[in-house]
């Protein structure tokens, strides 16, 4: 749920919405949305990458989930209850590490994260890092992507660092938009109406003839 959001007009999808390169196809599964925030939780038939995720999420017009307050972290925890063990959403350290970011989105380029498990959330900002069974982010194996985890990471929903191959097993991941002000709802309506009122009128008019 965010404070400040920019206007990303809905596009009209197929439950089919892309094919990942080379290997897999993805559904939306379920969508729902909270406050001025749209979700749709997409899957793969396979294990996606997060490069991949983050494409498909851009090109449905939203991108992965920016998760920036507990009430928006509890509202997808619930909303997933468990379906997979592992979901994408778009912070990632790849340009810098231990320097994590939000990739995409109204909050793209806001870092709201410094260092690895013993690190610490800039101000203002928020984290769920997993800190039961393993302390997250913890860089094992050069891990700069963000997963929303519900096997190891501790509390259903915590989050952990992942390569970006997702360790081969993660299959779904959250896309984020905006949902469109009621006064934006209005302005496409009358568009339309004025569209289809122009090709009534057009379809009126008849040829005359006029004889000397």
């Amino acid at each position: 749920m965010k404070t400040s959001f920019r206007t990303f007009l809905p596009l009209m999808a197929a439950s089919v919405i892309a094919t990942a390169p080379a290997h897999a196809a993805t559904t939306i599964e379920d969508t729902t949305t909270n406050g001025t925030s749209k979700y749709r939780l997409v899957v793969s038939d396979t294990a996606i990458n997060w490069n991949d995720a983050r494409a498909q999420a851009i090109n449905i017009g939203g991108y992965l989930a920016n998760i920036t307050s507990l009430v928006e972290q509890n509202f997808l925890k619930d909303w997933l209850a468990n379906r997979y063990s592992n979901v994408w959403i778009g912070a990632s350290d790849v340009g810098e590490e231990g320097k994590w970011i939000w990739m995409d989105g109204p909050e793209a380029g806001l870092n709201f994260w410094n260092g690895a498990a013993n690190g610490a959330t800039t101000p203002g900002s928020f984290a769920a890092w997993g800190t039961v069974r393993f302390s997250e982010p913890n860089n094992s194996g050069n891990e700069d992507y963000g997963s929303f985890n519900t096997s190891y990471g501790g509390p259903d929903g915590a989050w952990n660092d992942l390569q970006l191959n997702g360790n081969n097993v993660t299959r779904a991941f959250f896309v984020e938009s905006a949902v469109p002000e009621p006064g934006t709802w209005m302005l496409m309506i009358l568009g339309l109406g004025a569209v289809g009122f122009a090709m009534r009128r057009r379809q009126k008019v008849g040829v005359r003839f006029q004889f000397a």
